[in-house]
């Protein structure tokens, strides 16, 4: 070679400096050819080297260089980056380690040891790891990504915002702790007042945006406007937060007062934006059921001038839908889901109509349950659920351990219905975990906390925001023998944790009026008189385990109050009454109901919900009344009552309840008969329809359980001719109801220990069969 070695190396040196690394590497490799032991030259090549992926080819170079230069400690690092990209741990701490023996303040070594930790997911060694580090070098912004990752491995996102709120305090700015700021503020839902404090110290106008976001996400809203002001001055241009921002960031924070100046702006900017327009729409009608029911007429004008703009698109059937949704409109409602889903059949509306089509008064059942199984098989196609438990002991007789998941685990209807049950359960037979889906900060009300007390914290866990694989590992994790959903396709909902089976067994059960539509769903609890055996077994994905004192409990309040007499002995004419949910009473109930009061001269019928503070909604239900010959004054339309104790007095109003056809009372139900106040019920052909029918017979009343619409109206009509027997219940029902298995918790504890049982002894010996059927097959 022509070449001298001094003139190879200074060319090879030159290329590396000008990110020709590959060109250098292959020049510093001909130069250790011609001088193996050229000062640097296989300390560099090997860096090269590193940086182009080719650890396994470096090693030897840097190995060699170590032996001339043992005290070079970026040699040692270079060492422990090739033994890293070879995933050899151990050694390669051992090279960072001797690289810190020399030079014990050495930055770079302590970075690869973190890296290492990383690489370990091992996050609190991490963390403890990084302090220090971080102490010595306050400006690094490598040290301080340590400590971020850590933290975030950790899952605590609060510290980490902090971490980065700390630096970007004390340092120049950086869009890289910037971005770690964000993505660890996307963990935090609900800020705390001491992180929102320490997120108004940098003088950055991006940290000023954050801690706008923050303040709303508190629903700190002047401490949101304050920083808004200060935003606005520094940017009157909009160019770093733009009035769009605004105004979605404070609908979204469910300000909807303070947004709708801001959509109305940027309607006069550009009235023809059919997006913002969908925007307002969706905040005034959020607006209206924040107490604000003079909104709704405005959203259905807004509606209007879209539906004659853009009636044929997926948004406005999607608005149309809000619409009528909110107006307890359900039958008009689901045309516009249908449209959507027939475009779009992923679409988020998918499991929501699900549970829609329960109302549906006119929907024959075979097609109700058709569209739960065409949902679960598209749905199921997205999971892995062949997981098969081979680990789980599988002895028929041991304890089981039970999961409970729902978001209702607490002021809910659902919550009451299980807090008589859960601290009931035998601890011998079963080991009790709950699971909730309720967000942590806002969620744990008084009954969330007693569900908690209940099972204790170490079987507590919070839910919400967790990934499908994480809730799905968390039950693993936890050995759940059953999961029991709660919730089924009510709103927020984790069917994808049952869709990858997260347990060997899985059960619906109590939150939801039909079957999951999922496979994976092994069984749902139910009694023969909601679901009696036969064509409701062909119409259910899932086994229906028939309990036999039916399968609710009911909590009632401490300070229930003394049932009122029937309102009819004072009045000299009948009362029948609903507080149900305004979107179970269709077209059909409305006739049967109006046929009622033809046939009870003088009678009237009051209704309660929060829907009813619409006037629109007001004028619709008398107009439906009024199709069928009933005339305004005999429809007394009340909003609810403040507190749970006017609930309960305010069923003093009504001498006789009357129960929707397709979808039946169950909270109001019970509340009516704890309350001395019979229902009257037309029981269908699905669960929805006959839930009614099984709590009048727990409590002795199966003959107000009609079997034909002629029946139901002579039960109603010789009812109100009777009022000494209406008297008679007002003082019987409410005993008779805690002395049923509506009142009887630790019953109904014990039978969901004999079905759990019953579940999991099938599951023993059909795993067993399988086991020597393929044995034999082997053989």
């Amino acid at each position: 070679m022509s070449k001298a070695p001094h003139t190879l190396f200074e060319v090879a040196r030159k290329m590396h400096q000008t990110g020709q690394t590959e060109a250098a590497a292959l020049h510093y490799a001909d130069l250790l050819q011609v001088e193996p032991d050229y000062p640097h030259a296989g300390y560099l090549c090997a860096v090269a080297l590193v940086s182009l992926n080719r650890a396994d080819e470096a090693l030897p170079y840097i190995q060699a260089h170590l032996k001339q230069r043992m005290d070079h400690a970026p040699g040692w690092i270079t060492l422990g980056g090739c033994y890293a990209h070879q995933d050899k741990i151990p050694e390669a701490a051992a090279a960072y380690q001797e690289a810190l023996r020399f030079e014990p303040k050495n930055f770079d070594a302590a970075l690869g040891l973190g890296q290492l930790l990383i690489k370990q997911e091992s996050w609190k060694a991490l963390s403890q790891f990084a302090d220090p580090i971080l102490q010595l070098n306050p400006s690094s912004l490598p040290a301080l990504g340590l400590k971020v990752r850590a933290l975030t491995g950790l899952e605590d996102h609060k510290s980490g915002l902090a971490a980065c709120v700390d630096f970007l305090a004390r340092n120049e700015f950086s869009e890289e702790c910037y971005k770690w700021a964000q993505q660890c503020f996307h963990q935090v839902p609900h800020p705390s007042e001491a992180l929102l404090e320490q997120m108004k110290a940098p003088e950055h106008i991006e940290c000023w945006i954050l801690h706008y976001d923050a303040c709303l996400r508190a629903k700190r809203l002047e401490a949101a406007l304050e920083t808004l002001n200060r935003i606005r001055e520094a940017d009157p241009d909009y160019r770093h937060l733009s009035l769009a921002f605004i105004a979605d960031s404070l609908q979204n924070a469910e300000f909807y007062a303070e947004a709708e100046p801001h959509h109305w702006e940027l309607l006069a900017k550009n009235p023809q934006d059919d997006q913002r327009l969908i925007r307002l729409i969706q905040n005034t009608l959020a607006f209206a059921k924040c107490g604000h029911s003079e909104k709704y007429a405005d959203a259905r004008e807004l509606a209007t001038i879209l539906f004659a703009r853009a009636g044929d698109s997926i948004e406005c059937c999607a608005v149309m839908n809000d619409l009528y949704m909110h107006a307890s409109r359900p039958e008009l409602a689901l045309p516009y889901q249908e449209r959507i889903l027939a475009e779009q059949p992923e679409h988020p509306l998918a499991s929501p109509y699900l549970f829609v089509l329960n109302y549906d008064e006119r929907r024959p059942a075979d097609e109700i349950f058709q569209a739960h199984r065409d949902w679960g098989r598209r749905y199921q196609a997205k999971f892995d659920a062949s997981h098969h438990f081979e680990a789980r002991e599988r002895n028929p007789q041991r304890k089981l351990r039970v999961g409970y998941l729902s978001p209702d685990l607490g002021q809910h209807p659902v919550g009451f219905f299980a807090i008589d049950i859960f601290k009931a359960h035998d601890p011998n037979t079963v080991e009790v975990f709950l699971y909730s889906n309720r967000h942590e900060e806002t969620g744990d009300d008084k009954l969330s906390q007693a569900f908690r007390a209940q099972v204790g914290d170490d079987h507590w866990r919070w839910t919400r925001g967790l990934s499908t694989e994480k809730l799905r590992d968390l039950i693993r994790d936890d050995a759940i023998d059953i999961l029991i959903d709660m919730a089924g396709h009510t709103g927020h909902n984790r069917l994808d944790a049952l869709a990858c089976r997260s347990a060997p067994i899985q059960v619906s059960w109590l939150g939801y009026p039909n079957t999951t539509g999922l496979e994976t769903v092994d069984y749902r609890l139910s009694d023969a008189i909601t679901e009696p055996k036969g064509a409701a077994d062909t119409r259910s994905t899932e086994t229906i385990y028939r309990m036999p004192n039916g399968f609710h409990v009911f909590n009632l309040p401490a300070e229930l109050p003394e049932p009122a007499e029937p309102p009819c002995l004072k009045r000299g004419y009948v009362t029948f009454g609903s507080y149900n949910n305004m979107n179970k009473l269709g077209s059909k109930s409305v006739e049967l109901w109006a046929k009622l009061l033809k046939r009870v001269p003088n009678s009237r019928i009051v209704l309660k919900h929060k829907t009813l503070a619409f006037v629109d909604n007001q004028e619709t239900l008398r107009s439906l009344f009024a199709m069928h010959g009933i005339q305004a004054h005999r429809l007394i339309l009340k909003t609810t009552t403040p507190g749970m104790v006017e609930h309960y007095h305010s069923y003093g109003e009504m001498d006789i309840a009357l129960d929707p056809i397709a979808y039946n009372g169950t909270t109001t139900s019970c509340d009516a008969l704890a309350m001395g106040v019979p229902i009257l019920t037309l029981p269908g052909q699905t669960h929805a329809s006959r839930v009614t029918a099984s709590l009048l017979h727990r409590v002795g009343l199966d003959r107000w359980a009609a079997q034909s619409e002629e029946a139901f109206l002579q039960i109603g009509s010789l009812a109100a001719q009777n009022p000494t027997m209406l008297q008679q219940l007002r003082q019987e029902l409410p005993h008779r109801f805690r002395q049923s298995p509506l009142g009887d918790g630790p019953a109904m504890a014990r039978d969901l220990e004999h079905a759990y049982r019953d579940m999991w002894q099938t599951f023993c010996y059909e795993n067993a069969s399988a086991k020597a059927a393929s044995t034999t097959e082997n053989d």
